[in-house]
């Protein structure tokens, strides 16, 4: 049997769309003991990262790069935001890196027009699936991007993993700001991933109230 150790960790985000100078550093905070607790950053991946590699590990990042900015209609000569964002993840991550003392390789980006239609949606979601290989443990971040890329990413990384082989999910996370609380926090949202696999099953099952039965196959109380 292939053990964790062995497999690759890979690591999938979404570039941020805001422009130069709104892009803040932020402590987001995690559930106590979480692997998620860091300190300030600009990317919820980062934290991801930094909880679930080790020293002298070997990982693969991959960024989702929106190919045109936001404001690109105000601002026709700007610098893209999310290209430039990008650049700014590199300074960041290979700090990181240093600090931690593992390997790192940046897989060419996936490049997606800005833009909100089907054919968008379905080519970013071909992208993805491409991008998970066999024996891997995946880790995504569904902060950033347009409202619909994490129901995207979770349906692509849904197909991979029943696709690939030996292909697990290792975390996926979400960073928000509580306009309650004013504080920001980031959660691991895996479990709606598997909620996912485990609804269609008890549907074809015919299985009323499976709110009780997944809650006792995550163990959430």
């Amino acid at each position: 049997m292939e053990t964790a150790e062995k497999k690759i960790k890979k690591f999938i985000f979404t570039s941020p769309y805001q422009k130069e100078g709104d892009l803040r550093e932020v402590l987001y905070k995690a559930e106590e003991g979480s692997p998620l607790q860091y300190g300030k950053t600009s990317f919820p991946i980062i934290p991801a990262i930094n909880g679930y590699v080790d020293e002298n590990d070997k990982i693969e990042i991959i960024c989702v790069v929106t190919e045109r900015s936001i404001h690109s209609e105000e601002y026709p000569n700007e610098y893209p935001n999310a290209v430039r964002n990008y650049e700014r993840f590199k300074i960041e991550i290979a700090e990181l890196a240093r600090k931690k003392k593992f390997a790192y390789t940046l897989t060419e980006p996936i490049m997606t027009p800005y833009g909100e239609n089907i054919k968008n949606h379905l080519n970013l979601y071909g992208k993805l699936i491409a991008a998970v290989g066999d024996d891997e443990i995946i880790y995504a971040d569904l902060t950033y991007g347009t409202k619909p890329f994490p129901v995207v990413e979770m349906m692509a990384l849904n197909y991979a993993y029943k696709l690939r082989r030996n292909t697990d999910i290792g975390c996926i996370v979400y960073g928000g700001f509580d306009p309650v609380t004013k504080v920001s926090e980031i959660n691991d949202v895996s479990p709606l991933f598997f909620m996912d696999a485990i609804s269609n099953t008890m549907a074809s099952m015919r299985i009323k109230n499976p709110e009780e039965r997944i809650k006792d196959l995550l163990e959430i109380e």
